[in-house]
């Protein structure tokens, strides 16, 4: 996942990443009460939502090196970069991914839940797929080619306006 101040085309903080992640991929790092929570915002039980929103906010965050949805999560984000380069420019999805660094941070991630480790080219293939789909549902793929159009227009741009062009894509 890029950090703060990216070398790449489009710099971010961490919150902008974690948003372009869940708005292009389509996941968000969500339990059951935060669902509920949503849900309850929908239904216009603001004061029940709010009531909810305040024990959500004392519990503790979720370990990024131990809770699974987020390694999958990562994983995931790590793929999906490669999967719309491979879509985007017709070429193989192991091909684009091939030798990257984030080949090998995934592959360190899934170590962490890979248990026996005999299982990791199963769970590795299953995160790959995850990512080609994700990348490949219409709504999403609209979004990825918004923003790629913007840095290919632009070069570079921030994480505000890459946020903007997203959730005007996804809207």
């Amino acid at each position: 996942m890029p950090q703060e101040g990216s070398d790449g085309r489009c710099t971010s903080s961490k919150d902008t990443v974690d948003r372009i992640a869940a708005a292009v991929n389509g996941f968000y790092y969500e339990t059951e009460d935060e669902r509920r929570f949503w849900a309850l915002m929908e239904a216009g039980q603001e004061d029940e939502a709010r009531d909810l929103w305040d024990k959500l906010a004392q519990l503790p965050d979720p370990d990024p090196d131990e809770d699974e949805r987020l390694i999958d999560a990562d994983c995931i984000n790590n793929y999906a970069g490669y999967a719309a380069t491979a879509r985007y420019t017709g070429r193989p999805f192991l091909e684009c991914l091939e030798g990257s660094s984030d080949e090998e941070q995934a592959d360190a991630w899934l170590l962490k839940t890979c248990d026996p480790i005999e299982v990791l080219p199963s769970v590795r293939e299953d995160m790959q797929r995850r990512a080609l789909d994700l990348v490949a549902d219409p709504a999403n793929w609209r979004a990825i080619e918004a923003l790629a159009d913007a840095l290919e227009r632009d070069e570079k741009i921030d994480g505000e306006t890459a946020n903007e062009i997203l959730a005007k894509a996804l809207a």
